[in-house]
């Protein structure tokens, strides 16, 4: 854990909270973590070439056969 606040240029007390639930990290620490950790944290909103990431609820009628 005290490498991945290191290496998101974080205190690793913050890093501790943020796992514990205690607190939330705003947008750039999300940021840091993320390059850190080489994982997206936060959705993204799909490309015109990718598929959604939730995919469609149902009932919208985009998968109805009828």
């Amino acid at each position: 854990m005290r490498g991945i606040a290191r290496d998101a240029g974080i205190h690793e007390k913050t890093l501790r909270q943020i796992i514990a639930g205690a607190t939330y990290p705003d947008v750039r620490t999300v940021a840091r973590l993320e390059r850190a950790l080489q994982v997206p944290l936060y959705p993204r909103w799909p490309t015109r070439h990718q598929e959604p990431i939730l995919g469609r609820p149902e009932g919208d009628g985009a998968n109805d056969e009828d």
